[in-house]
């Protein structure tokens, strides 16, 4: 006869849970998730996950909910004042973002896919306004320094949440038509700081155009450095360049 799974006896069967389900998602993807699997690769019975996970979704909801309070913490940590002037808290802290995006692909996609639902859990929620809210910070410090227009924040933070976003979906293993992430977000965000300077060029008609043709033929880096020697042969325009100080374009390790 085979012998039944043996009890689990202390009390973290809740984060044990947790850590196989991660693996799991990165080994095997979200659709082969299993509570049974996950209760027999513990060693514990079948019903033991229903005390803290009744349904695959709350398992994966509980997981949303632990991916985004650690991106929150590996943002937080490069976005942490000091003797960083906002400029480089930024670039650092959108290197947090891509870096943690790329250590944990699959969980970064559940995330996000999580955070679309309608019925949206008040704890997820809760953990999505964290990990948002430090760019915002950032921003909000440079309108305070007269460096970055007036506006929201948040909405301008949208702006750079979805270009590191973009760039994330559009990498293949870290790169972008050979070029590394860990290069091309420091060169991204200056672009956008740039483009958010209280002291810029405005951008002309003949402008979107070359963006335009630059993007599809050579991509998002290329476009930008046309862009920026077209009004400043000699000198990036707006605000000074950042993240090119001795290790700063490493992406950060997480805590």
């Amino acid at each position: 006869m085979k012998p039944s799974p043996r009890p689990y006896h202390h009390g973290h069967l809740r984060q044990a849970l947790l850590s196989a389900a991660e693996v799991a998602l990165e080994t095997r993807g979200v659709q082969h998730l299993s509570l049974r699997e996950l209760s027999r690769e513990l060693g514990v019975s079948h019903a033991s996950p229903q005390r803290h996970f009744a349904t695959k979704q709350d398992l994966i909801d509980a997981l949303a909910i632990m991916g985004f309070d650690r991106l929150s913490s590996v943002v937080a940590h490069g976005a942490k004042a000091g003797s960083q002037d906002f400029n480089q808290r930024l670039t650092k802290a959108a290197l947090a973002y891509v870096g943690f995006a790329l250590k944990h692909p699959a969980l970064f996609a559940l995330m996000f896919e999580a955070k679309r639902r309608p019925e949206m859990l008040p704890e997820l929620r809760t953990a999505v306004v964290a990990a948002f809210s430090h760019i915002p910070k950032i921003l909000r410090e440079g309108q305070e320094a007269g460096k970055i227009v007036a506006g929201d924040p948040d909405r301008l933070a949208l702006t750079i949440g979805a270009t590191l976003h973009g760039l994330v979906a559009v990498s293949i293993e870290g790169k972008v038509k050979g070029a590394a992430l860990k290069a091309i977000v420091p060169e991204t965000v200056q672009h956008l700081l740039n483009g958010l300077s209280t002291n810029k060029t405005a951008v002309t008609a003949g402008d979107a155009t070359i963006i335009c043709e630059t993007m599809h033929q050579k991509g998002p880096t290329v476009a930008a450095r046309r862009l920026t020697s077209r009004h400043s042969p000699s000198a990036s325009v707006g605000v000074p360049r950042v993240g090119h100080t001795a290790g700063s374009n490493q992406l950060p390790p997480e805590d």
